[in-house]
C-alpha cells in the first residue's frame, strides 16, 4: 500500500514549498478511473490525431472541391485548432506540468506535426506541401490552445 505524501513522516516525501503548486492532485484531474480517463482525454486525441492522417493521405480527386481558396485554409485552421485544444487538455491529465510547459509542448508538438503532416502530402497524388497550409495550421494551434488556457482558468484540466 502507498503512502500518501501528505501522510509520510520523512521530509523528503514532500517536494519543496516552491514546487507545491505544480503537484497535480487527485481533485485537480478529477475522480474519474484511469479507464474513465482515457475514453474522455486520451481517446478524443488519438482519434483526432489519426482522422487528420487519414484525410491528409486521401489523393486529391478523392477530396471534395471546396471552391474557393480560403475555405481550405479554414478547414486547416478548424483541425489543428481541435488537435491542439484535445492535446492541451490532454498534456494537463499527464502530470504536474506547468501551465506554460503545456503550452509550449502543445505549440511545439502541434507544429510539428503539421510539419510532418505537410511534407507527408509530397507522396499523395494530386496534393501539394504549401506554406499557406502550414501558416493556418499554425493559427488553428494557436486557437485551439488559446482556447484550452481560458478553459483551464486557473485550474490544471481542461
Amino acid at each position: 500500500m502507498a503512502v500518501e505524501p501528505e501522510e509520510c513522516p520523512r521530509p523528503h516525501c514532500e517536494p519543496p514549498r516552491e514546487y507545491q503548486h505544480m503537484r497535480t492532485t487527485r481533485a485537480q484531474v478529477g475522480s474519474q478511473s484511469p479507464r474513465a480517463a482515457f475514453r474522455t482525454v486520451s481517446l478524443p486525441l488519438y482519434i483526432w490525431a489519426a482522422g487528420m492522417l487519414a484525410v491528409s493521405s486521401l489523393p486529391g480527386q478523392a477530396l471534395p472541391e471546396i471552391g474557393l481558396w480560403q475555405w481550405d485554409k479554414f478547414a486547416h485552421a478548424f483541425e489543428y485548432a481541435v488537435f491542439a485544444y484535445l492535446l492541451c487538455r490532454f498534456l494537463s491529465r499527464r502530470g504536474a506540468l506547468p501551465l506554460g510547459r503545456i503550452v509550449w509542448l502543445c505549440l511545439a508538438i502541434g507544429i510539428g506535426y503539421g510539419v510532418v503532416d505537410e511534407l507527408h502530402k509530397i507522396f499523395i497524388p494530386m496534393r501539394a506541401c504549401t506554406w499557406q497550409d502550414l501558416v493556418a495550421d499554425g493559427a488553428g494551434i494557436g486557437l485551439g490552445i488559446l482556447a484550452a488556457v481560458r478553459r483551464l482558468g486557473g485550474k490544471q484540466t481542461p
